[in-house]
């Protein structure tokens, strides 16, 4: 019985994948893309910045904690 309900659902979802459309970027929608692109940029130099900086301060925290323990 579950094999009835979900067979049309199947068809039905892969019927409305198949209606895409094909054409193809206008100027100003590469232009978008151009901008995202180098704002994804800008983001991932700041996240690799925060990275830096977050592994330095686990590294210091490390060593306090074996200077804690010597002391």
């Amino acid at each position: 019985m579950k094999r009835i309900t979900i067979l049309p659902l199947v068809l039905l979802f892969l019927s409305v994948g198949a209606v895409k459309s094909q054409a193809p970027l206008s100027l100003a929608t590469v232009a978008d893309l151009q901008k995202i692109i180098a704002g994804n940029k800008v983001l991932i130099d700041t996240q690799t910045k925060t990275l830096q900086l977050l592994d330095t301060l686990d590294q210091n925290a490390q060593q306090l904690k074996s200077f804690g323990k010597r002391g």
